[in-house]
């Protein structure tokens, strides 16, 4: 009981605020081009990536190779190389197939102590980005840095003429493959949360690149190292409560009304727990219809006919309560769970209306 009611009067003080998503632009659809056998660029690099902050993964049109960017510095490598000798300006007219970007001002960072491998990876990510506020079902954008106990990684190389569709054995581009043990890198990755087979293979939600020296390599197996640290969008805050425009005088008497109908909702919980019913209906009396008549008439002249059809009920609700209390026989368990479930559906009034307005 006291842990429920510390958590809705902590909700009660509490600003309601939205954190704004982070913008994932895809180009291509890898489903589509698999199907239709399709390699053609959609995309102009030049015009895709943007010049500064810019963070992306994606494969070079006709599968000629790998796409990483890592704030604004461009890996090209084109698998006809080999693995690495990655180029960082893009070639006139270079188009990409397949590619994901994302703009970074700044970035929050956390540590993944333990070794994981790559299923338990994602979901220490994933579990690391509520804490950190993003929207999980929403694509977003990380950085992981640090040793990592293995990577497999593949360059792609160009249309492989033996791929029969959807469904053949054979892969759909020719590519370069290795695997490093306690290796060094930054992995650029992109979470597609429910957008699978876009710019993730198709069933899957996650598209890495590693930075490795001079190598841009997709990511095809992980299993990170102690103390890899992890790093995420700084996500924006934006409340998006209606301001009342309250000058400093109103607001100043309407939060004292604010603060006193927390201080009548704690003292009526603690007077149901004691079972004092002076406290309860005195507690009451100072949130019902005196404090309704007792309202500035400029505040009232302020609020808008939203707030009015919530504010209304709430103070009736305290009337409502007192004349309750006075018929309860509060030793009987029944009235007094009725009291208590009455309470809750007040405060509950109370916290739409902290959830829909605010004063500035």
């Amino acid at each position: 009981m006291n842990k429920s009611i510390l958590l809705l009067l902590l909700l009660l003080i509490s600003g309601i605020a939205a954190a704004e998503a982070v913008e994932v632009k895809s180009y291509g659809h890898y489903k589509k081009m698999i199907h239709m056998k399709n390699t053609d660029g959609v995309v102009g690099l030049e015009m895709a990536i943007p010049k500064q902050n810019s963070y992306a993964v994606g494969a070079i049109q006709d599968g000629a190779g790998e796409i990483t960017v890592l704030n604004g510095k461009i890996y090209l490598d084109y698998g006809k190389d080999g693995m690495g000798n990655s180029i960082h300006t893009i070639p006139p007219h270079e188009k990409a197939v397949l590619l994901a970007t994302s703009n970074v001002d700044k970035w929050q960072s956390t540590k993944i102590k333990k070794p994981l491998a790559k299923e338990d990876l994602f979901k220490a990510i994933l579990s690391k980005a509520k804490e950190m506020g993003l929207d999980v079902k929403k694509p977003f954008p990380f950085l992981l840095e640090g040793r990592f106990k293995d990577l497999q990684i593949h360059v792609i190389n160009g249309k492989n003429p033996k791929f029969g569709g959807h469904g053949s054995k054979e892969k759909m581009f020719h590519m370069t493959k290795e695997t490093r043990g306690h290796q060094a890198a930054t992995i650029v990755g992109f979470y597609s949360a429910d957008d699978q087979g876009t710019y993730t293979h198709p069933g899957e939600s996650w598209h890495l690149h590693a930075i490795i020296d001079d190598i841009g390599a997709h990511v095809d197996e992980i299993h990170s190292g102690m103390n890899v640290v992890l790093k995420l969008p700084m996500v924006k805050i934006h409340d998006k409560r209606y301001s009342l425009g309250l000058d400093e005088a109103e607001k100043a008497e309407f939060l004292a009304e604010m603060r006193q109908m927390l201080t009548s909702i704690q003292q009526i919980m603690t007077g149901i727990a004691t079972k004092d019913k002076d406290m309860i209906i005195k507690a009451a009396s100072y949130s019902g219809n005196r404090m309704a008549r007792a309202t500035p008439q400029s505040v009232k002249d302020k609020t808008p006919v939203s707030f009015e059809r919530i504010g209304g009920p709430t103070h009736m609700m305290f009337e409502e309560l007192i004349i309750n209390v006075e018929e309860m026989d509060l030793d009987d368990v029944d009235d007094i769970t009725d009291l208590a479930e009455f309470t809750g559906k007040l405060m509950r009034n109370c916290l739409a209306c902290h959830a829909a307005f605010k004063v500035e």
